[in-house]
């Protein structure tokens, strides 16, 4: 058991042998690696772990095999003491630095065991805090003092939403370090580095909107300039019109049952909510029906496939793409709740001094709460859990109060003056198409909701 650097017995034409290290725990654990030094047998010192002065390039070679013998020891007592486990330390090992530093510690020890984008958010946040810093971070740096200095920082330059991504992630980095004892410090949550939730937009100056009116949609509609604001809005609305869902609900659609209705033509998703998996068996029609279709033909436009003129060959455009499938008639065609997807929608409404898409929800709910109707209504037509209301009832019953919902669900979306909202977004899209030189009436055409022929052809189920 242990670690050393051995000459390998095989030497090549010019009579050199190649420098390796090995360190070994137990029968099965063993690892080696080429260190890149090639060396004459005779001017190599088993002992010291060094190459005779006589040798050519001594210093330079020295140099290395001491930086790599550095390594090994810091790996090795690493996991001596337990810190690191044998994959851990093998992990460290593949390192090219001869000690450990933030960057490496994370590569090494946080990448394994997050996701792509909760390791993104590691990494950006290791960034913010270098930007304060003015330098590249150290152990010493995973302090209360370190976060301190930053989130003063921070307060002053950043939204609170912003903030608070970036104190989460850090403390990410410091926890992880804390538990591998490497800094005595842990991160736990202190009042002086909260900040309060923006009033105003830092850009415009203008407040922000949590809850949204008709008169603020038909605004922003006004204020639109772009497709890709239409397409902002009309994700909300959407939202709002499915009962207050969220993206990720959105995105976990393709999993639930349909119950296909000809006449007049709708369905009813029988729908789990994402965050509470109570039950929410909402009615899909008119103009909601059409707003998927129409909000799959502008991702086409703004996030499709191009040409390239010189090729001839299509290419993805952009990865918000994904949201769409791009085939009319395979059903539901979200796939996936990314935030990194969704944050360019969120970006447009913010300029557009918009509510952002989780308060299409928070909109939805305000309305709600307006309605004659009873607590067990409202909590099913929310999707709220239901606490202290009774979740068990008889066919009859359970028939009369799945009316009362979709009486409701009616009369909430007749308050946010849906049939002149949704024509004016139509309307403000078709304007944008022209000016891009698409025929309007072409695309409607194309990406109209379907007809009753295609309803026929339809599984209940997706």
């Amino acid at each position: 058991m242990g670690y050393g650097i051995y000459l390998k017995a095989r030497v090549n034409k010019q009579g050199k042998s190649a420098l390796f290290y090995k360190i070994t725990s137990g029968r099965d654990k063993l690892h080696k690696k080429n260190i890149g030094v090639l060396v004459n047998p005779n001017d190599w010192n088993k002992r010291t772990y060094q190459i005779y002065a006589k040798a050519e390039n001594t210093v330079i070679y020295n140099e290395k095999i001491d930086a790599v013998h550095n390594l090994l020891k810091k790996a090795w007592s690493l996991y001596e003491s337990e810190t690191y486990d044998w994959e851990e330390m093998v992990s460290f090992l593949g390192g090219s630095k001869p000690d450990m530093d933030i960057l490496t510690f994370c590569e090494t020890i946080i990448k394994p065991n997050e996701t792509e984008s909760q390791y993104k958010g590691v990494l950006e946040a290791y960034g913010a805090v270098r930007k304060v810093l003015g330098r590249e971070l150290e152990f010493t740096d995973l302090s209360e003092r370190t976060v301190d200095i930053c989130v003063k920082d921070w307060k002053s330059r950043l939204r609170s939403a912003s903030l608070k991504t970036y104190k989460y992630y850090f403390s990410i980095i410091i926890n992880t370090a804390y538990k591998k004892k490497l800094t005595p410090y842990k991160y736990e949550p202190q009042k002086k580095w909260r900040k309060s939730r923006d009033k105003t937009n830092k850009k415009t100056g203008r407040a922000f909107i949590s809850t949204s009116t008709p008169e603020q949609f038909l605004k922003a509609i006004d204020d639109s300039k772009t497709l890709l604001d239409i397409e902002a809005l009309g994700f909300w609305l959407l939202m709002f019109g499915m009962r207050g869902l969220y993206p990720t609900d959105l995105c976990n659609i393709h999993k639930y049952e349909w119950e296909i209705q000809l006449d007049p033509p709708q369905s009813k998703l029988f729908h789990q909510r994402n965050k509470t998996n109570e039950p929410m068996d909402i009615v899909y029609s008119y103009p909601f029906d059409d707003l998927t279709h129409k909000l799959r033909g502008w991702l086409e436009v703004t996030h499709g496939y191009k040409t390239n003129v010189k090729t001839g060959k299509s290419f993805l455009r952009t990865k918000e793409y994904i949201l769409s499938k791009n085939e009319k008639q395979e059903g539901w065609f979200f796939n996936g709740y990314n935030k990194v997807t969704w944050g360019l929608f969120t970006k447009k409404l913010r300029h557009l001094n918009f509510s952002q898409m989780k308060d299409a929800r928070k909109t939805f709910d305000t309305i709600a709460t307006t309605l004659p109707i009873s607590q067990a209504v409202w909590y099913h037509l929310t999707g709220h859990e239901l606490e202290g209301v009774k979740k068990a009832y008889s066919s009859k019953d359970w028939t009369e109060i799945s009316e009362q919902i979709d009486q409701a669900h009616e009369q909430v979306l007749a308050k946010f003056n849906i049939d002149t909202i949704y024509p004016k977004l139509i309307d403000k899209a078709n304007k944008m198409l022209e000016e891009q030189g698409i025929d309007s009436k072409q695309f409607n055409k194309n990406w109209d909701c379907w007809s009753s022929k295609e309803f026929e052809t339809l599984n209940t189920e997706y």
